[in-house]
């Protein structure tokens, strides 16, 4: 279902391995367990971006960084706002101001939301959930890589519009080179999810008693 995922299974957790065991072999659904299970890792996800990873991610290069910068200075310059503007202190303000509100907050691969937003649960059995994100770009970033080199043409226009530290550029094409993505896995179980999953096991066996 996806293009990056990762399988939980009851028999990596001893003490949940145990009890589902048991009550599979009284002809106990589980299946809605591991459904729950997937969800409450999917927010885990969520904290993983919220936190930059744990352990923490490497930090955006600086002409990642840069870009973000450019581009958030080309949105306020096409403000009406900043276009009104007579004094050149004013359009600075209106553009520091977009630069605070798009990077001073941006969060390491959450620029748009998309990524995260994106992971979802996948086969859920009675042993066994699957999470994942469908996104072409979401195994890369998990795993890291090289990208490149590529061409860029614009889908409905005549020319790119590139933001730069400087100003734009204006192009038919942009050629991209190779560049290294480094490895940044959102998908990570982390210790205290084992505690979730016992918790939600043993609220399980209660409701069905």
């Amino acid at each position: 279902m996806s293009n990056v995922e990762i399988k939980i299974e009851a028999k990596g957790i001893d003490t949940v391995q145990n009890v589902l065991e048991s009550m599979a072999v009284r002809g106990v659904r589980l299946s809605p367990l591991m459904g729950r299970i997937g969800i409450a890792l999917i927010a885990s996800v969520h904290e993983n971006f919220a936190m930059e990873g744990r352990p923490k991610w490497k930090p955006l290069s600086a002409k990642t960084a840069a870009s973000y910068q450019a581009s958030a200075v080309q949105k306020a310059q096409s403000t009406k706002r900043w276009q009104s503007a007579k004094k050149e202190s004013t359009k600075r303000s209106i553009e520091s101001s977009r630069v605070e509100k798009d990077v001073g907050g941006h969060k390491i691969l959450v620029q748009s939301g998309e990524l995260r937003q994106s992971i979802v649960l996948g086969e859920v059995t009675d042993s066994s959930v699957v999470i994942g994100s469908s996104l072409p770009y979401a195994r890369i970033h998990q795993l890291g890589g090289t990208i490149g080199p590529i061409t860029i043409k614009p889908k409905d226009k005549q020319a790119l519009v590139i933001p730069t530290a400087n100003g734009t550029i204006i192009r038919r094409s942009a050629n991209i080179p190779e560049r290294k993505i480094p490895a940044r896995p959102y998908l990570a179980i982390q210790l205290e999810d084992i505690a979730v999953i016992e918790r939600l096991t043993m609220a399980y066996i209660r409701e069905g008693t």
